[in-house]
């Protein structure tokens, strides 16, 4: 496997010699710089333990400049990523002109691509309240931006988290393992279902995703 990212390439094999024979045919026909195994790429940091077979992957300098950037580095921490049993909506927009300019001196648009940047990289925990706070990204209210600081003193809290992944501790029938919930008429504005499904890859998450269902109520199928 290789992913291409600009100019950058990350190569995955099963073995050394795999990897070595790749990179020689590559170079028979681009200049290519080999910089070793991958330790940092696009922000997350990359811990290999080929004897353990372990990969661990963090992003905690990236969420230690975050909080810097948007000024919560001294915020008291939590342990949810979302308030349990917040509804937020539509509703909670400004309705005001003082309170629309309010909103205006608030980074809610800079925040949300952060925050789902880190959703989809190495916090899946918090793909469910990034993707209700995207909802409101148009037209956002006080409501809406304080549960956005929620999530930043959520990641406060775990910023030193990382995702492990172990095969050596799972056979080839517990390798994935996936999870499925959904709610039922969880958005106020529109009574939708919102459903959340989870893939977890040798005992660490490899796939988040959260989706509105198109009427008041989801189906999964296995």
């Amino acid at each position: 496997m290789i992913p291409f990212h600009v100019n950058d390439r990350t190569l995955g094999a099963y073995s050394d010699k795999l990897a070595t024979d790749l990179i020689g045919r590559l170079a028979q026909h681009f200049k290519l710089r080999h910089l070793g195994p991958t330790t940092f790429l696009l922000g997350i940091t990359v811990l290999q333990d080929c004897v353990a077979g372990h990969i661990e992957l963090s992003q905690c300098q990236y969420v230690v400049d975050v909080l810097e950037r948007f000024r919560f580095s001294s915020c008291s921490p939590v342990v949810t990523p979302m308030i349990p049993g917040l509804h937020l909506s539509k509703a909670d927009a400004p309705s005001t002109d003082a309170e629309r300019a309010e909103m205006t001196n608030l980074p809610y648009t800079n925040t949300g691509g952060t925050l789902l940047y880190l959703a989809m990289a190495t916090w899946p925990e918090i793909a469910y309240a990034v993707s209700v706070l995207c909802r409101f990204i148009a037209n956002p209210g006080l409501l809406h931006w304080h549960a956005v600081k929620h999530v930043f003193r959520y990641l406060r809290g775990t910023a030193e988290a990382q995702l492990v992944y172990c095969c050596d501790a799972f056979d080839a029938q517990q390798l994935f393992s996936a999870f499925v919930d959904a709610d039922h008429a969880g958005n106020p504005d529109n009574s939708h279902s919102t459903g959340r499904y989870a893939l977890l890859v040798a005992g660490g998450a490899g796939c988040v995703m959260v989706f509105a269902a198109a009427d008041n109520h989801c189906t999964f199928d296995n």
